[in-house]
């Protein structure tokens, strides 16, 4: 019986431990995906078509947006993402934004394709991207679909919340 109390107190302890390590960030959960059917009703919103070609652009651009967790934060109803700025590289160009995620270390997004984030660069040395919270996103954007026929689309999910990168062409 005594043996069964150390084996029990050792296993708590164990368990205890695990959850301690492994909720050390707080940051909670980060996925990206995409959902052609959510896309698609977006797409009908903002009068453009849906093509999978772009929801696979917009994925890329999603991924590349959550790979450092810890730069991420909700500010009113966008999630926003913390960019630091380079003077050899990205701050050169955030007046194109395709060009400043491309020295930001996101490839792959097309010269003809039209990333709909919205870039703050209004401090020194640190940018700002900002995506919308998917169920609002229609309104924010409308602007950026204004002269575009095709939108892709990629959800981000940050604890329990759909934010939208959405790209045009």
């Amino acid at each position: 019986m005594k043996h069964w109390k150390n084996l029990l107190v050792c296993l708590l302890a164990g368990v205890l431990a695990l959850g301690v390590l492994t909720a050390c960030s707080g940051l909670g959960s980060v996925n990206t995906g995409t959902d052609a059917e959510k896309a698609a009703e977006l797409a009908q919103q903002l009068g453009v078509a849906h093509t999978q070609e772009l929801d696979n652009t917009a994925k890329a651009v999603a991924e590349w947006f959550v790979q450092e967790p810890d730069s991420l934060r909700v500010s009113g109803l966008d999630l926003v993402y913390t960019v630091a700025l380079d003077a050899d590289g990205n701050m050169g160009y955030t007046n194109d934004l395709n060009k400043f995620l491309y020295w930001s270390g996101c490839y792959g997004v097309p010269d003809d394709v039209t990333v709909a984030l919205l870039l703050d660069d209004s401090a020194a040395m640190t940018a700002w991207l900002y995506a919308p919270q998917a169920d609002s996103a229609a309104a924010k954007l409308l602007n950026d679909a204004a002269g575009h026929n095709e939108m892709g689309a990629a959800f981000i999910d940050y604890n329990g919340t759909a934010y939208v990168v959405a790209v045009f062409r």
